[in-house]
C-alpha cells in the first residue's frame, strides 16, 4: 500500500528543498526548458504548422 498523501507531500517537499539547496540550477534550468518548449509549441499552433512545415 502507498504512502498517505500528506506524508508523500512532506517527503516530496523535503526532497525538492534539499535538491534546490544543493543544486539550485537544476530546477531553474528545467523551468526555462519548460517555458521554451511551451513558447515554441504556442508558435507552432498559432501558425498552423504541421510536421512537414516544421521539418522544412
Amino acid at each position: 500500500m502507498g504512502l498517505p498523501v500528506k506524508e508523500l507531500r512532506v517527503r516530496l517537499s523535503a526532497t525538492i528543498e534539499d535538491l534546490n539547496k544543493h543544486y539550485p540550477e537544476v530546477l531553474a534550468v528545467l523551468g526555462v526548458e519548460n517555458w521554451l518548449v511551451k513558447t515554441f509549441m504556442y508558435g507552432v499552433r498559432k501558425n498552423n504548422w504541421n510536421s512537414g512545415t516544421f521539418q522544412d
